[in-house]
């Protein structure tokens, strides 16, 4: 389906959504809920270019997810109580008939087709929101107000995740929007008026949810992750502010609704992990828990990371809520003794790393302390469960401590610590990333070393024991970095201030420099941000430096000797062609 069909397929649909609006019980040739899914299924096709057909489908959309359920209780047959669920399919509805202490006997009819509607089109805005982005934006507050009140539906888990899942595209499309020239006041402080109502609505909802509804519990986890990340993503450009936050009382309200949350989901999968090696279950068993274990942590890695996303926005001002919560919470899972759960001691580690990051320089030298304890462990194969993502959280909060805690927050493991970095990094100087199994291990190790010790801002540039030209080829080997980008920025401007200084000499490196300096400028042209702007200035003055100092006929030899990427790379940095 490629954009002018599905122009053309949206002209034939607009006649009978509007026949249909003016005449709801007028037959249709295709049945209406067909209609808006394939809507929402040609939205997905043609994103933005959507825009003109929106205000003729949306509506209809709303419409269903605003409707009263039909609901009826009637005096029962005692003779039926108990037998299972009857389904009427003229009318859509399933009844039950239940004995109720104090009522008697009850019949309780549902309209289960309205309630399907309902999930449809939660989905069908989802796939709109989604896929339009900023378009969608104008449309959101409406949609806010059909969908948060679903959120605690009480008569379906369905109804309740779509419109969670439904809530994370609609929130990025305002917050998106909130930010462009069109916006008015009420779209630019709609993101800042609904996040919190949306984040303590769907925390309170989870405390609510069945336990044993893992993929209702996870779905609602998600929306959550992806409506925090789009509130920390958006910031303004005038002051860098971003378009939606909480305030003190209401992260603290959060936090502690997700703790309970985050507390009953760690519990069981202590209890999981406790069965999963008790002799008494069989292999099919085992594999089951392993499933649930698996779909627990997702659901774990969703909390968590809104807990992060929060920290991240509101730095310093996060730090009490830390103190009062996390700190207490997840200070005793950072090593094997607090927990046997690999997943919990990744989840501590994150947010004590996101804290020493974010959080400013009294948080950092206060916290370092505790990091450094599951750092320790995290590192090290033997007590880490050969959980590669603990240990890939170890290695970054190590680069984190060494920027911004206190020189001596490391002094005690400094060196054991170089050496196993060194172990890691050094996979970069045998193998090419192609054959790296956990290249971002490899390349966050990379970064941790340079920064210990390499820069110009490492709190350990002299180092006994430690070889400085070697473990500048351990750092060479592996640029350019691309796994994580904040860290690549950080190294690639490591990397030139070290040709600045003439710890890199520009002479008898000339094919070195480069070849790395063309595959970051190459890596840039296929937009991918590794390096600031004026990282790449820099870089161009010492492509210029080497043509003066460098004659033309061992230049030119250079040249052709690098790969078509990093000429290319070197070209567009030049302005040349």
């Amino acid at each position: 389906l490629f954009h002018p069909d599905a122009q053309n397929i949206m002209q034939m649909i607009l006649p009978l959504l509007q026949n249909h609006a003016v005449n709801q019980s007028a037959p249709t040739l295709v049945p209406i809920d067909q209609i808006l899914a394939a809507s929402a299924r040609i939205a997905r096709v043609i994103g933005a270019a959507y825009a003109p057909f929106l205000p003729s489908v949306l509506p209809h959309l709303l419409k269903v997810a605003n409707e009263k359920v039909d609901i009826s209780i009637t005096d029962g047959d005692a003779d039926a109580t108990g037998m299972e669920n009857e389904y009427d399919e003229d009318t859509g509805t399933e009844s039950i008939t239940l004995a109720l202490p104090g009522m008697g006997v009850k019949k309780f009819v549902l309209n289960t087709t309205q309630i399907q509607e309902k999930s449809n089109a939660a989905r069908a805005i989802y796939e709109h929101a989604n896929a339009m982005g900023s378009s969608f934006g104008p449309y959101a507050n409406e949609c806010f107000e059909a969908f948060l009140p679903l959120l605690d539906f009480k008569y379906s888990a369905e109804v309740r995740a779509t419109a969670a899942q439904a809530l994370g595209p609609i929130f990025d499309s305002a917050c998106e929007f909130s930010l462009s020239p069109d916006a008015k006041d009420r779209h630019s402080n709609l993101p800042a008026e609904v996040y919190p109502r949306i984040l303590l609505s769907l925390a309170k909802q989870l405390k609510l949810e069945d336990e044993d509804d893992i993929e209702t519990l996870s779905e609602f986890s998600e929306a959550m992750s992806n409506i925090c990340y789009s509130a920390y993503t958006h910031k303004n450009e005038a002051d860098g502010s971003h378009v939606a936050s909480l305030t003190g009382n209401e992260v603290d309200q959060f936090v502690s609704e997700l703790l309970k949350v985050i507390g009953s989901c760690l519990n069981r999968r202590t209890e999981n992990i406790a069965a999963s090696i008790r002799n008494a279950f069989n292999e099919d068993q085992k594999a089951d828990i392993e499933e649930i274990l698996v779909v627990e942590a997702e659901l774990l890695s969703g909390l968590v990371d809104s807990l992060g996303y929060n920290m991240k926005i509101l730095k310093g001002d996060f730090v009490p809520v830390f103190d009062k919560y996390i700190l207490h919470a997840f200070g005793p899972l950072l090593t094997a003794t607090g927990t046997s759960d690999s997943r919990a001691r990744f989840a501590a580690v994150c947010l004590f790393d996101d804290c020493i990051e974010h959080c400013g320089s009294i948080a950092a030298a206060k916290y370092a302390p505790h990091l450094i304890k599951g750092i320790s462990q995290g590192l090290n194969d033997a007590t880490n469960g050969g959980d590669i993502d603990l240990k890939e959280a170890a290695v970054y909060g190590v680069s984190q401590i060494a920027r911004h805690a206190p020189k001596e927050a490391l002094a005690s493991v400094i060196v054991p610590l170089i050496q196993q970095l060194i172990v890691i990094a050094k996979e970069g100087e045998v193998k090419q990333k192609d054959d790296i199994e956990f290249l971002r291990l490899v390349e966050n190790s990379t970064s941790a070393l340079a920064t210990l010790v390499l820069f110009q801002s490492s709190p350990y540039p002299n180092l006994n024991g430690v070889n400085k030209s070697d473990v500048i080829n351990i750092f060479v080997s592996n640029l350019p970095l691309s796994e994580d980008e904040d860290e690549a920025k950080f190294c690639h401007k490591g990397f030139v201030e070290l040709i600045e200084s003439g710890e890199i000499d520009i002479t008898s490196k000339t094919g070195l420099i480069m070849n790395i300096i063309g595959q970051i400028a190459a890596a840039v042209s296929d937009n991918e941000e590794i390096v600031t702007r004026e990282t790449c200035m820099r870089m161009a003055m010492i492509l210029g430096e080497i043509q003066q100092q460098i004659d033309p006929a061992t230049l030119e030899s250079v040249y052709s000797s690098l790969s078509p990427e990093a000429q290319s790379g070197i070209n567009t940095l030049m302005g040349t062609s």
